[in-house]
């Protein structure tokens, strides 16, 4: 009898472990999704936050929006060029949008993603309407910044830079 009780208790836990090795997999695929897109969110916003940084640097008016747009687009490199992180088949997907420079009060870069849910959440995400037509989510990622600091702005120099280096002759009078 003693044998018996224990082989049914080996029988009762592999029952168990058939019924929840499928929840414990749900659960882990459902963890996936907001992953890649929290990753896409944090790379997008610090190539928009590079991007910005750019545009108020700016000092050669020769470059033109898409020298810029392909520094930007660098960034976005490290996100996969597969399609739950990137649509990347017919075409690039991401749509760049700058604006200012370092003669405006501020800069503005704009990034857009489309990316396809994974299964199980395509069906959930149309049925609430979290995708677009395609059938795929749209992150979208805005980035502003200050040109200059009110600091630079109030000072008495302004934001000429060839006023901040002043030159002091006195100093010189003895040196040949």
């Amino acid at each position: 009898m003693k044998g018996f009780k224990r082989n049914c208790e080996r029988g009762q836990a592999a029952v168990e472990c058939a019924f929840l090795i499928p929840i414990v997999l749900l659960l882990l695929i459902l963890l996936i999704q907001p992953g890649i897109i929290l990753y896409n969110h944090t790379v997008m916003k610090a190539a928009a936050s590079e991007g910005c940084r750019l545009l108020a640097t700016r000092n050669d008016s020769l470059a033109d929006q898409a020298s810029y747009e392909n520094s930007i687009r660098r960034h976005l490199g490290a996100i996969p060029q597969q399609e739950n992180f990137h649509i990347h088949q017919s075409g690039c997907s991401w749509v760049i949008e700058l604006e200012g420079n370092e003669q405006s009060s501020s800069v503005r870069v704009s990034i857009e993603n489309q990316l396809k849910p994974l299964p199980f959440f395509d069906f959930a995400a149309q049925a609430v309407g979290l995708t677009n037509a395609s059938g795929n989510f749209v992150q979208k990622v805005e980035v502003q910044r200050e040109t200059y600091n009110g600091w630079v702005l109030e000072g008495e120099d302004g934001i000429n830079p060839n006023f901040w280096v002043h030159r002091d002759d006195d100093l010189f009078e003895g040196v040949h």
